[in-house]
């Protein structure tokens, strides 16, 4: 169980462009609440590399590796970060934010704006580059939401939730399997 204040590892790949255009290229390794928190995470690694930043973002303490000039070479120390740690890499905020999903929701009433994510080849390169897990809660709140929002309107009279929420957990289940498609795991069960 962690403590309050610390968020689970983020280990994925920015791409940032700064006042001078060029891209630049990092590997977050961790979010935190707490400043202490990223600082702890920030001392572990030094040891290893110099090259680690804290950038504080929407909240959280992110604690960065990088810049890296090239996107090739964030994903070299991505790979060299799982093949240290031997342990399962976890990727928050995969979600690929379906566009479908959000002018669906807009169009029955809710208001979703700014809404980007993680394209499907992104996704792939990070799987391929050591990510054991992914999270992907962003797609299936909107394809809930949608799903629920669409019925309500078309079916004003009706108020059975099993008919609500089964129109919901069709198009959850959709995107379910899309996301297991793009990931690479279909037919792939742990044993």
């Amino acid at each position: 169980m962690r403590e309050k204040g610390v968020s689970e590892v983020k280990l994925f790949i920015i791409k940032e462009t700064s006042g001078d255009k060029q891209a630049k290229y990092f590997v977050q390794v961790g979010a935190f609440e707490k400043r202490q928190n990223a600082v702890k995470l920030k001392e572990k690694i030094l040891k290893h590399t110099k090259n680690v930043h804290i950038v504080e973002r929407a909240g959280k303490f992110k604690v960065l590796i990088g810049p890296f000039n090239e996107e090739k070479d964030a994903r070299a120390v991505l790979t060299e970060i799982k093949k240290k740690t031997k342990i399962p890499l976890v990727l928050h905020g995969a979600s690929s934010v379906p566009q479908q999903l959000i002018k669906t929701a807009d169009k029955f009433g809710a208001k979703i704006a700014n809404a980007h994510g993680l394209p499907d080849s992104q996704l792939k390169a990070a799987i391929k580059n050591g990510i054991n897990k992914v999270n992907t809660d962003t797609d299936l709140r909107l394809a809930f939401n949608a799903a629920v929002r669409r019925f309500l309107m078309q079916n004003p009279g009706d108020f059975d939730p099993r008919h609500v929420l089964g129109e919901a957990k069709k198009l959850v289940q959709k995107v379910v399997e899309h996301r297991i498609a793009v990931c690479g795991s279909i037919n792939k069960i742990s044993k």
